[in-house]
């Protein structure tokens, strides 16, 4: 009897532990499928600086923000296959990228107007243009960074059927 009982105490614990196994397993697909579905953001480029990329829900919208510099734009541009003529006094360029919050699809060609409060207090306003190629879609700006510390960048977006506010903020 209590070989039996040892017996069912040992398989117990065998099924416990392939039990875990099984998850840790789960949970590390699970890690590289979100991971995948970030590559978006993978143009090719150095490691971006400290919080770069940043993401936000808002009314049924993916609002992703990138913040990256001069160099890193360029490869991207590259990589896109776009003939940009880049503004030579900006070394710094904010994106945006819409997705539907339901199945991850590009929003095209709303109208993205970018606000950026530098830290030194001055605002800048411009209308974002559109990077479009190699499965990127892209809504962008150029600026000038006026030194260290927060830049907050401010979002008005207007697609066909909604219209909504979103911001981040960065520190270069």
């Amino acid at each position: 009897m209590i070989q039996k009982i040892l017996s069912l105490v040992m398989i117990a614990l065998l099924l416990c532990f392939v039990a875990c196994k099984k998850k840790d397993k789960e949970q590390t697909e699970l890690d590289t499928d979100s991971s995948q579905s970030e590559k978006h953001h993978d143009h090719g480029m150095e490691a971006p600086p400290e919080n770069s990329t940043q993401m936000k829900v808002v009314n049924g919208i993916k609002v992703v923000f990138d913040l990256m510099d001069k160099e890193n734009h360029k490869k991207m541009v590259e990589i896109m296959g776009v003939d940009l003529k880049e503004d030579s006094k900006d070394d710094h360029y904010a994106l945006l990228t819409l997705l539907n919050d339901s199945d991850s699809s590009y929003i095209k060609n709303a109208e993205v107007d970018i606000v950026i409060n530098y830290p030194d207090g001055k605002k800048e306003s411009k209308k974002a243009t559109i990077l479009d190629g190699a499965n990127m879609y892209h809504y962008q700006i150029g600026f000038q960074e006026s030194g260290k510390g927060i830049y907050k960048i401010q979002t008005k977006i207007k697609t066909t059927d909604k219209e909504l506010n979103s911001e981040s903020e960065f520190k270069l």
